[in-house]
């Protein structure tokens, strides 16, 4: 029996009994805040080597892993999520059957996607074909994500320049894939608050373009609600409590310098010492100003507002 049996699911059709798939339309990489970091700065999702007991351990490939998975009490892998269209990143590819991996908590399924016909020590996997968790009926895509992870291992890095969506999403209270995380329980507001700050106050330009699309939840804002929410954050963190600026710094061009100083800071998550640089500015609302510049400087923008208008 093959390997994938068990996890098997059919494609819609009337008159068939059995597990029906879920409709496969993208594919997403959720990084921990610090590696994060390094991905925004790259440019691009840097393949890794595979050292977990699987199969691949002694191939030397070096892979990428995406998952169809989406989390509804928090992601098992971070915070932070690049998607991509399925049908654009898997087109002229290769699958081949890793392994299934019983787990007491997620029990997991990998299949490793290349332009290679063949892979030694795995068995090649035709989607179109064979019945397992993922399938394929013309031009559409099932999966099977019935309480069980999907790791799709792509051969290679894979840019970001191919990414169609960036997001941040809640970080699971308990469950996490590596044995020591401190990232447990972060939610989206605070991930996002680092995320923002970071690529603020690096001036990272890998994910501009996915994140000048118009806000849906304020009307006019050109930009993602991520950035709303992300720099919102960053300003109440700065602000809460006792230590809110109380300094000397008025002026628009020390006083952007200052803040966007405490957003690189914040976003390499040094809460405090981001704090101990806002403290030199005169009061909050030079704080709001400045946030506002960096944010229309950084996407070129007439205006901005930070609060509603």
């Amino acid at each position: 029996m093959n390997e994938w049996k068990p996890y098997k699911i059919r494609c819609p059709a009337p008159g068939k009994t059995g597990k029906i798939g879920t409709p496969l339309e993208m594919a997403h990489h959720v990084a921990h805040l610090k590696d994060s970091r390094r991905i925004l700065e790259d440019g691009f999702l840097r393949a890794g080597l595979v050292n977990d007991n699987s199969r691949l351990d002694t191939a030397r490939n070096c892979v990428t892993f995406l998952s169809a998975n989406t989390w509804a009490f928090g992601s098992i892998f971070g915070n932070v999520r690049w998607s991509f269209d399925w049908n654009s990143i898997i087109d002229g590819k290769h699958f081949h059957w890793v392994e299934a991996r019983p787990g007491k908590a997620y029990p997991t399924y990998r299949i490793l996607i290349s332009s290679r016909k063949s892979v030694p020590a795995l068995t090649p996997y035709d989607p179109a074909v064979d019945k397992g968790p993922l399938r394929r009926r013309g031009s559409d895509w099932y999966w099977n994500g019935d309480n069980i992870i999907s790791e799709f291992l792509f051969d290679g890095d894979i840019p970001i320049a191919d990414c169609k969506e960036f997001d941040v999403v809640d970080h699971h209270a308990t469950y996490c894939h590596r044995l020591e995380c401190q990232d447990k329980g972060r939610y989206r507001p605070k991930a996002a608050s680092q995320t923002i700050a970071f690529i603020l106050g690096a001036n990272i330009r890998s994910v501009d373009n996915l994140l000048r699309k118009p806000n849906i939840f304020r009307k006019g804002d050109p930009l993602s609600e991520l950035v709303q929410l992300g720099c919102q954050d960053f300003y109440t963190s700065m602000t809460m409590g006792k230590d809110r600026p109380a300094g000397s710094v008025r002026e628009e061009p020390d006083a952007v310098a200052l803040v966007r100083g405490a957003m690189a800071l914040h976003g390499a998550n040094q809460r405090d010492r981001a704090r101990d640089v806002v403290r030199q500015l005169a009061d909050v609302d030079v704080l709001e100003k400045s946030i506002e510049t960096i944010v229309v400087t950084h996407f070129e923008l007439r205006r901005w507002s930070l609060l509603e208008d």
